[in-house]
C-alpha cells in the first residue's frame, strides 16, 4: 500500500513539474524547428478583400509596388476587391505568415523548407481599383481596364476613392521577420497563407516592447531579430534585451 501511495505521489510531482513547460511547448509550434502551424488569434479580412496570393521573391522587380513593414524577410502580398470600391485593410503587428509547403517539410529536414515570418508593426493597406476581375486579365491589359473603370466612375460623378495616406494599390512588399533561423528565407517560388497573430506570451513581450519604437537601421533590426530567435530557437529572452528594445528612439 506504501509503495503504490509513493508511486502515485511521484506520478503527480512529475505531472505538475511538466505542466509550465507543456503549457510553454504549446505555442511554439512552427517556431524554430518545430513542426506544425504557429499558434495565434485568427485574422479576418474585411468582407469584400481577398488576399489571392503571396510570395517570396528573389527579383525587386517582380514586386516594385509599396513597400512597407519592417525585417529582412520580404514577402509579395496581391489583394482583390469584388465590388469596385475601397477598403482599409489592417495587418497587426503579432500577424504571422505561414510557408504553404510546411506540413511537407514537417516530415524532411526542417532547415530543407522555407521560413514562417512575423509583421512586427501594425500596418495599414488602402486597397483601390483592385477588381477581382481584372486579374482574370493578361497583365498587359489591366492597366488599360482600370484606366477604363476611372473613365466611367468620371462620367457617372462618381469620385475615385479618395486615400487618407496610407499604402495604396492592390500589391505590396512587405517586410517581416524570421521566425525559424535556420530555414532558408522566402524565396523565389515560396508561397505563403495569412496566418494567426501569435498568442505567444514573450513574442508578445518582444512586441510590446517595440510598440512605437522606431526600428531603422542594421543594428536595431538585428536587435529586434535576436530578441524574435531568442524565443523562437530556446536560446532564452533576457530582460536586458526587452531593456534595450525598449530604449530604442520613440516614433513609429
Amino acid at each position: 500500500m506504501r509503495l503504490a501511495i509513493w508511486f502515485l505521489a511521484l506520478l503527480l510531482a512529475a505531472g505538475f513539474a511538466a505542466s509550465p513547460a507543456s503549457a510553454q511547448d504549446r505555442y511554439m509550434a512552427g517556431l524554430g524547428n518545430n513542426p506544425g502551424s504557429p499558434v495565434g488569434t485568427p485574422l479576418a479580412l474585411p468582407a469584400g478583400v481577398r488576399l489571392v496570393s503571396v510570395k517570396g521573391f528573389d527579383n525587386r522587380k517582380d514586386c516594385k509596388e509599396t513597400e512597407l513593414g519592417v525585417g529582412d524577410e520580404e514577402l509579395c502580398l496581391t489583394f482583390c476587391t469584388e465590388e469596385d470600391r475601397s477598403y482599409i485593410v489592417h495587418i497587426p503587428a503579432g500577424t504571422m505568415f505561414k510557408h504553404l509547403a510546411g506540413e511537407i517539410f514537417d516530415r524532411m529536414q526542417r532547415e530543407k523548407g522555407f521560413q514562417n515570418v512575423i509583421v512586427v508593426d501594425d500596418l495599414n493597406f488602402f486597397i483601390a481599383d483592385s477588381l477581382c476581375a481584372h486579374l482574370m486579365l493578361p497583365p498587359s491589359e489591366r492597366e488599360e481596364a482600370k484606366r477604363k473603370l476611372r473613365a466611367q466612375r468620371a462620367a457617372k460623378g462618381e469620385p475615385s476613392p479618395a486615400n487618407p495616406g496610407l499604402p495604396s494599390g492592390g500589391r505590396f512588399l512587405l517586410r517581416a521577420m524570421c521566425l525559424n533561423q535556420e530555414m532558408d528565407v522566402p524565396g523565389e517560388g515560396a508561397e505563403y497563407a495569412l496566418g494567426t497573430v501569435t498568442s505567444h506570451p514573450k513574442l508578445r513581450l518582444v512586441l510590446g516592447a517595440v510598440k512605437g519604437r522606431k526600428i531603422e537601421g542594421d543594428r536595431a533590426r538585428r536587435l529586434l531579430q535576436d530578441a524574435i530567435w531568442d524565443v523562437t530557437e530556446g536560446y532564452g529572452l533576457e530582460q536586458e534585451t526587452l531593456a534595450r528594445l525598449r530604449a530604442l528612439p520613440a516614433g513609429r
